[in-house]
């Protein structure tokens, strides 16, 4: 059964919590709880040229987030597709 959007807003938050400021807990907890192709990666997507990100097939707001912040920025951002933590590297 899906979590509301609440409790999901809460989980993304703890786990935010935990691996914001700790790279490797960040990698470890992705292996975990991904339930994308990033499973296992560590949460890597790889790289992304923007004409990619910026399609249709690719969330508006993912992509904001990585072409509009710096290498090392980390936040929750809420997409189509609920809630990522997304950290740039």
């Amino acid at each position: 059964m899906p979590m509301t959007k609440e409790a999901a807003k809460k989980t993304i938050d703890s786990i935010f919590n935990l691996v914001k400021n700790n790279k490797a807990k960040f990698t470890l907890i992705a292996n975990e709880v991904n339930t994308d192709g990033s499973k296992g990666k560590g949460g890597d997507i790889g790289w992304t040229r923007k004409n990619q990100a910026f399609s249709t097939g690719f969330d508006r707001k993912f992509a904001d987030f990585i072409y509009n912040n710096k290498v090392g920025s980390i936040d929750v951002v809420e997409t189509a597709f609920g809630y990522h933590i997304i950290r740039i590297d």
